[in-house]
């Protein structure tokens, strides 16, 4: 692992992709609905996290901030994206420019535009947070985003709301004021660790009906989002969580090399997870392996297929292509 990285958070960053890599090898299914719960964390992780590791300090020049990470975030998005895009055969003009505004090159890519919106906001959302009337009206827009999406949905009209950055913006700003004052004001309402768990558990059960609901009228898509109001509940209180846990956890959870190890890997997992699992797919179509015990053990395979790729392409590729593929 790349020194100076906390452990015990790249053992996190190896949960999150765990999840989402389920996420994407489940089927259809009610069993699918009511293990989502557990895994609808991931995302709103890792957004949590890009917050909380960046300090203040290092936004405040936000042309160097951006030269810096902009850069590491487009070129494998763009490069990705074109090779789903010439992987699916789907390059009618419009097909792609519809690809690269939304992260529609394949399922997973909407993160990357999530995060470069929110990497183009931070020098400035630092100010904005500053001033209450602007840090209301910013906490305000998740909740108004989940809003339209059930409107829309009630509707029937399907939108790539994932790929709006408002979507995730309470978790960004989370983590970008958690050491400054989210934590403070837990501190003196005396919510710590245990709070966050019993509340998560409460917001599970929560989860899991609100799920059920959408599934049984014809809705899977809601029942298994992670943008949904009981599910940014409970992805909330796992950041809270991860933040607040208490060091015997920490030490715990560092000393879990595997998941360390798959939580340095886990950018380019993420990148390279869903052809990983084209692949194996057709291998299990080939052999008739379907259902939900078979798609834990094609997690399981894609998950670690995937990150070995990685790893062996860190090994053998220069340092160039790694940064342009997001492997580095």
């Amino acid at each position: 692992m790349a020194s100076g990285k906390d452990l015990y958070l790249q053992a996190v960053r190896g949960l999150a992709i765990s999840a989402v890599v389920l996420i994407h090898c489940l089927p259809q299914a009610a069993a699918s609905v009511a293990l989502r719960p557990l895994l609808n964390f991931a995302v709103a992780s890792f957004v949590f996290l890009s917050g909380y590791l960046t300090p203040r300090g290092r936004a405040a020049d936000a042309r160097s901030f951006l030269r810096r990470r902009v850069g590491k975030i487009a070129a494998p998005y763009a490069v990705w994206t074109t090779l789903y895009l010439v992987a699916r055969r789907a390059l009618a003009p419009l097909t792609v420019l519809a690809a690269f505004v939304v992260g529609g090159g394949s399922a997973q890519l909407y993160y990357l535009v999530v995060y470069l919106q929110l990497t183009l906001l931070t020098p400035w959302l630092f100010r904005l947070l500053d001033r209450p009337a602007a840090r209301a009206a910013l906490y305000a827009v998740t909740p108004l985003t989940l809003c339209a999406r059930y409107a829309l949905a009630v509707a029937g009209v399907s939108l790539p709301i994932q790929a709006f950055c408002g979507s995730w913006l309470l978790f960004y700003l989370l983590g970008l004021e958690w050491r400054g004052r989210v934590a403070p004001w837990l501190g003196r309402r005396g919510a710590g660790a245990r709070q966050a768990f019993l509340a998560l558990v409460a917001c599970l059960a929560l989860q899991e009906l609100e799920g059920f609901s959408w599934f049984i009228s014809g809705n899977y898509d809601l029942a298994t989002t992670q943008l949904k109001v009981t599910s940014v509940f409970s992805s909330a209180c796992v950041c809270a969580l991860v933040a607040l846990a208490a060091d015997p956890a920490r030490r715990r959870l560092s000393a879990c090399v595997p998941l360390v190890r798959l939580g340095d890997l886990s950018f380019g997992v993420y990148l390279c997870h869903m052809a990983v699992l084209a692949v194996f797919q057709k291998a299990f179509a080939l052999v008739g392996l379907a259902g939900f015990l078979a798609s834990l053990i094609l997690w399981l395979a894609v998950l670690a297929a995937s990150a070995g790729l990685v790893a062996v392409c860190r090994r053998v590729l220069p340092r160039g292509v790694l940064a342009a593929i997001g492997f580095a």
